[in-house]
């Protein structure tokens, strides 16, 4: 294919929203209408998704099969995938998409959650991020002596440490503009997936006991009273920054927003697990391409 050569190097955003399902899985799964998200993005010039599509129904291979431009069948030596055959972490810390940009002379930002799989990219030129250790070995932590004592001082509250992150490297996204160097960002928000920390105006979720262990487990009851007020609340995080990066880039941008899958409001056996959990949310900002409703 020939090369297009541009007049500037755009600043490129992959904005990750974890688990933010499609406009039309929240209004049939719960009754939530998402509507005004997908006029505001139409409206400062985004091509938003009718019906997305996740290739994925988890995390781990959503994002390592995006990063790589691929499907999972194809990276795999063996052809098909399957845990044992499979390395998504392994295809995410050595994904091609930031190497290449690497290559063509961007810098590399990578804003990680706590999961182990993408907390630090150590190939990437910058990573952005909040707490002393991943998931895993945070589970591990926890099982040692030091733990109680750790968390009764605030130190390792797992839930408040997420709620910070997210905060922290949403203020850290709208200083990218500044970065005089073009970059290409990879921004995996830990949420609207669990766990569940921000209400609709942005304080604290501090839920009962019973509920917080039932969240752990992703109980329907308490997935439907919560997930909606977080996703509520990143959307108008999305929003705002959305706008910062458009008006302070020196050049349009371009601007990413994709989900690796819908939410986590089912389980595995039930009937709806796949119509809920492949109904992601994607949208695309290009410039000098407007979208025209949705088309």
């Amino acid at each position: 294919s020939e090369k297009v050569e541009l007049e500037y190097t755009p600043d490129i955003y992959y904005i990750f929203p974890d688990a933010y399902a499609s406009e039309w899985a929240l209004k049939r799964f719960y009754d939530y209408d998402n509507s005004a998200f997908r006029t505001f993005l139409q409206e400062l010039g985004f091509r938003v998704i009718s019906k997305p599509r996740s290739n994925y129904t988890g995390t781990a291979f959503s994002m390592s099969s995006y990063l790589n431009l691929n499907y999972l069948d194809t990276l795999s030596a063996h052809g098909f995938v399957s845990r044992e055959n499979t390395n998504p972490r392994e295809l995410i810390a050595n994904n091609i998409v930031g190497q290449f940009f690497q290559k063509e002379g961007y810098e590399y930002i990578h804003l990680g959650t706590w999961w182990e799989g993408d907390f630090r990219i150590l190939k990437a030129d910058q990573n952005i991020n909040k707490g002393l250790m991943p998931e895993f070995v945070l589970l591990l932590f926890r099982k040692t002596i030091a733990f109680p004592f750790s968390y009764n001082l605030g130190f390792l509250d797992d839930r408040r440490l997420q709620y910070q992150r997210i905060l922290y490297q949403f203020d850290e996204v709208a200083k990218i503009p500044e970065d005089k160097r073009p970059t290409f960002t990879f921004f995996h928000i830990g949420a609207p997936h669990g766990p569940l920390v921000f209400k609709e105006d942005g304080s604290f979720l501090d839920i009962p006991d019973q509920e917080l262990a039932d969240e752990n487990v992703k109980t329907p009851a308490v997935q439907k009273q919560y997930y909606p007020g977080q996703l509520e609340y990143m959307t108008k995080k999305i929003e705002p920054l959305m706008e910062n990066i458009l008006r302070n880039s020196e050049h349009p941008p371009i601007i990413i927003i994709q989900s690796d899958h819908g939410s986590s409001l089912f389980r595995r056996s039930d009937q709806d697990y796949e119509r809920n959990r492949l109904k992601n949310f994607t949208a695309v900002y290009l410039p000098e391409i407007k979208d025209a409703g949705g088309k």
